[in-house]
């Protein structure tokens, strides 16, 4: 890679702490889609297969690295659904900051360096190349498509050895997105996200199974721009 380009590795690893007020999806361990199943039949078994709860709790382990430093910390993750994401970070046991966010507010602090930010979704949304909500980072922490899969027409095609493949029927001349789902769990396997030289690639390695649910285990995310900030 260009020494010109930026680019950031964060890998996550999810422990389940808690659900309160589950329903059970309809997607369970036992389907099994078929190769043949049409692009619209895909979208529809992927938005069922949502994870559905009104709060939850879990512990993040992380490990970061943009290619001059690398960090690895611990992150205390509590959810309300539709309503607010709140993290406590910890390195070493130490605390180092806190996040909290709503769909209409972004803050975090970073004790480290003393850093303050309170704001909306502007900074985050000229990062990634496409306006993102809350409702999309809820997505990509649940395993959800980033965007709304029946916004715009998809083509489909069933990739071995156990994922189908969805992209957009025209180009968008703002960005490019493909979409992989698991052929036995119609959750997100991976994404990739770009717009210029600004690229998200989001990779989830694995599921574990909640109250018959799939919640993410390990998540990948990649990331490169031209110039760094």
């Amino acid at each position: 890679m260009s020494s010109k380009h930026a680019f950031y590795r964060l890998i996550v690893s999810v422990v389940f702490l808690g659900l309160f007020s589950c329903k059970t999806s309809k997607i369970t361990s036992t389907t099994t889609v078929k190769k043949t199943t049409s692009t619209k039949q895909l979208i529809a078994l992927h938005n069922s297969s949502a994870f559905d709860f009104n709060t939850l709790q879990a512990r993040l382990r992380v490990n970061f690295d943009d290619g001059k430093k690398s960090v690895a910390p611990s992150i205390s993750l509590r959810m309300e659904k539709d309503k607010q994401i709140w993290m406590s970070i910890k390195v070493f046991g130490f605390s180092m900051g806190k996040a909290y966010i709503t769909p209409d507010r972004v803050s975090f602090y970073v004790k480290l360096n003393k850093t303050y930010f309170d704001g909306d979704f502007k900074a985050l949304s000229a990062f990634l190349g496409t306006e993102v909500d809350f409702e999309k980072v809820q997505h990509i922490l649940t395993g959800q498509s980033i965007l709304d899969l029946k916004a715009k027409k998809y083509k489909s095609k069933w990739e071995a050895p156990d994922k189908f493949v969805l992209t957009p029927k025209k180009d968008d001349p703002s960005y490019n997105f493909m979409v992989q789902l698991f052929q036995n769990n119609m959750r997100v396997a991976n994404y990739q996200l770009s717009q210029k030289e600004k690229k998200v690639f989001v990779n989830y390695l694995n599921y574990q199974v909640i109250d018959k649910q799939y919640f993410p285990e390990n998540i990948e995310f990649l990331a490169t721009k031209s110039t760094k900030k």
